[in-house]
């Protein structure tokens, strides 16, 4: 997709980036335009969350608490098809594509309503929440919920250096907590707002061989409003599957489950 005049998103007909792959999708545009969103963005969440920061600090889950906060906010229409296809029982890994930034965690807040009583666990960069809440480190009801991802820089695309102490976390956690949801991103980068799929990290594989948890991959796509700062999102949950011996192969198997979804057919 591609920005119109006014902030609008239209079909994108230009080949795809080498540096990602799948099937076209989603909001994308010139990168002036592109930043441009990511700035309002990111105006309209500190917002968002200096006006809510009390309640969010004192709720019994101020993650989730966030997160539900931002989907009122910033969601205009929100579908998901396919809960059902969640496993009721058994350690699993949520693992969705990562195109809409804050928008994306709309998907996490909503999942969560029909799972409420299973331990969970979210797999982001601390850089994100540092940015809108400096205080989510020293708050153990918060952190607790977080399996931080650290980089080099404040710039989200920068190198990971605690890599093997996230596998470690992930892999503990979905292991002591039975019927545990771990929810992750697998492209790893900031690949926010773009027009296709970056390419999977072979952590999500890791992760899940390790635990022997079951990999429910969601698909989400949609667009999004410059002016009124909104997103018009759809999720699909796709079967889950197991993780192959070969990291690799696991998230291969998973873009191939994203990218093949009813909802990328539609969009495609």
């Amino acid at each position: 997709m591609t920005f119109g005049k006014n902030g609008d998103f239209r079909p994108k007909p230009t080949e795809q980036p080498a540096s990602t792959v799948g099937s076209g999708l989603l909001i994308s545009g010139e990168e002036e335009g592109r930043q441009k969103f990511k700035e309002r963005i990111r105006e309209r969440i500190s917002q968002i969350v200096d006006e809510n920061k009390q309640g969010i600090l004192s709720s019994a889950e101020p993650l989730k608490k966030l997160f539900d906060i931002l989907t009122k906010e910033l969601i205009e229409r929100l579908n998901i098809e396919g809960l059902n296809l969640i496993p009721k029982h058994g350690s699993i890994i949520l693992a969705a594509n990562h195109q809409f930034g804050w928008g994306d965690f709309s998907i996490v807040s909503r999942v969560l309503e029909s799972q409420s009583d299973r331990p969970w666990a979210f797999v982001g960069n601390s850089n994100t929440f540092s940015r809108i809440f400096p205080e989510w480190e020293n708050d153990p009801k918060f952190s607790g919920r977080i399996i931080p991802v650290r980089r080099e820089t404040q710039d989200s695309s920068s190198r990971i250096i605690n890599g093997s102490e996230v596998v470690e976390m992930a892999v503990d956690f979905l292991r002591k907590n039975d019927d545990s949801m771990l929810f992750i991103t697998p492209e790893g980068a900031d690949v926010n707002y773009q027009s296709r799929i970056g390419k999977p990290k072979s952590g999500l594989g890791r992760i899940a061989r390790m635990a022997d948890a079951l990999i429910v991959p969601v698909a989400i796509s949609g667009d999004a409003d410059l002016d009124k700062i909104k997103f018009n999102l759809k999720g699909e949950v796709c079967k889950p599957f197991s993780a192959q011996n070969d990291d690799k192969a696991t998230s291969e198997e998973w873009l191939n489950r994203i990218i093949t979804s009813d909802l990328f057919g539609e969009n495609g």
